[in-house]
């Protein structure tokens, strides 16, 4: 390949690297300025789904028949948020029965969801509702199932500032023995919740991130290298040296070229600079010999 056409390739990249960069912070200084445009739009006002009313599916939420059950926890989202959110109580109160007589599982895994979901939405919820949403879901956390591990992990950032207090169960789970998409959904939760609330990052959790650096699965590795990135680039002077000093090991040799290019990324990340030397690695896996280097995402 000519070192025309190869320089071309590096202003591209770094043409879209940048594009990207700039979006991303264009995109949170919106939402800083004008947070009404960031609320979802609002839910159609409708008087039925699947040809039941608001309260009948509401009633629903307490049927003896499980399947009945999960199907209402579907369902009841599908109204208005402000109708929804009156449903919270009952939801939590099933989840809760899990305290003492183990609830059926798909009820717990669409519990979960239906939380998260109204949670995510829903603006300046009662206290109460969320302290309780949060202790149901460390709950479901130590949990043996592992699709519920998962979905709770899945939903817990939904929770708020409050979901920090779950970080004991999800810092267990980063380091799951039996399986790889507890450990990677946990390292994502555990991405998000790093942060404090005022956006700072909580460094003290580097450790966690750092010890999956060596793990068995390369999602795993991707998704801790990504995780190092984005608190290497809100670092101090102090703590990015370190970081950046564990980004070069996987970028220089991990055995999949997947967490290779991923390790060359997050140093730009957290460098918060494009940088020619990042960029020939990664592209010099499109004139890789082997085809399945080249085509593999």
């Amino acid at each position: 390949m000519s070192s025309k056409r190869l320089n071309m390739r590096y202003w591209l990249l770094s043409l879209v690297f940048t594009f990207l960069v700039i979006s991303v912070g264009e995109a949170q200084d919106t939402k800083k300025k004008d947070k009404e445009k960031d609320k979802p739009a609002a839910a159609p006002e409708i008087s039925e789904f699947a040809g039941k009313t608001f309260e009948q599916w509401k009633k629903e939420l307490h049927h003896n028949d499980p399947a009945e059950r999960e199907v209402a926890f579907r369902a009841i989202v599908m109204f208005p948020l402000d109708k929804v959110y009156t449903a919270l109580p009952d939801i939590l109160a099933e989840l809760n029965k899990d305290k003492k007589v183990k609830v059926d599982l798909s009820v717990r895994v669409n519990g979960v969801i239906a939380v998260g979901k109204i949670l995510q939405y829903k603006q300046k919820p009662e206290a109460k509702h969320v302290e309780e949403a949060v202790a149901i879901f460390r709950w479901f956390l130590k949990d043996d199932q592992i699709i519920l591990k998962v979905r709770t992990a899945q939903a817990l950032p939904y929770l708020g500032p409050e979901s920090r207090k779950a970080l004991p169960e999800i810092v267990q789970l980063a380091s799951h023995p039996s399986s790889w998409e507890v450990r990677k959904e946990a390292l994502i939760c555990l991405t998000i919740l790093s942060f404090t609330e005022k956006g700072t990052p909580d460094l003290k959790l580097l450790p966690e991130f750092v010890k999956r650096l060596d793990d068995s699965s390369a999602q795993v590795r991707m998704t801790a290298i990504g995780a190092l990135g984005k608190l290497g680039s809100a670092a101090d002077d102090k703590e990015k040296p370190f970081i950046l000093n564990k980004l070069n090991k996987p970028a220089e040799s991990d055995r999949d070229h997947r967490v290779r290019i991923a390790a060359h990324v997050a140093i730009m990340v957290a460098k918060q600079k494009v940088s020619k030397e990042h960029l020939s690695s990664i592209v010099s896996y499109l004139q890789d010999a082997d085809p399945r280097v080249r085509d593999r995402k």
